[in-house]
């Protein structure tokens, strides 16, 4: 489809929380960088990633695909940031920054599945519903 993924809101908030995560877990103990800072990375690199990589897909179903697995992933994020101020890594101040950057990253590509959704005469989601259902 060939969108212009650097022109979507959804990849520039996601790409700044991407860059919030590496700049806050540099400064988590070393015991953590094969654990809680690797999976925090990883995770806060898929969102942006995966906006990107979908983007490039022939078709909005596939597109669709990729924004599930953007949204998981900062679903996955929130989970880990709470774990990290609970243990005392983050503060209660960049908490609060983040998982509100991260609450509307979530509305916002959200939103922007559910229209595209309405778009596409026939999607996975549509699909799983009715598989649901039967």
């Amino acid at each position: 489809m060939g969108r212009l993924y650097k022109n979507l809101e959804i990849f520039k908030i996601g790409y700044e929380i991407a860059i919030n995560i590496y700049d806050i877990t540099k400064d988590f103990p070393n015991h953590e960088i094969p654990v809680l800072t690797n999976q925090m990375r990883r995770g806060a690199i898929s969102i942006p990633s995966n906006i990107a990589e979908g983007s490039t897909r022939y078709s909005s179903k596939e597109f669709l695909m990729f924004l599930t697995y953007s949204y998981g992933s900062a679903k996955e994020l929130s989970v880990q940031l709470s774990v990290a101020k609970d243990v005392g890594y983050v503060s209660q101040i960049i908490y609060d920054d983040i998982s509100m950057k991260l609450d509307k990253f979530q509305a916002m590509i959200y939103k922007f599945m559910r229209d595209l959704e309405k778009k596409t005469p026939y999607t996975f989601y549509k699909k799983f519903k009715s598989e649901i259902n039967t």
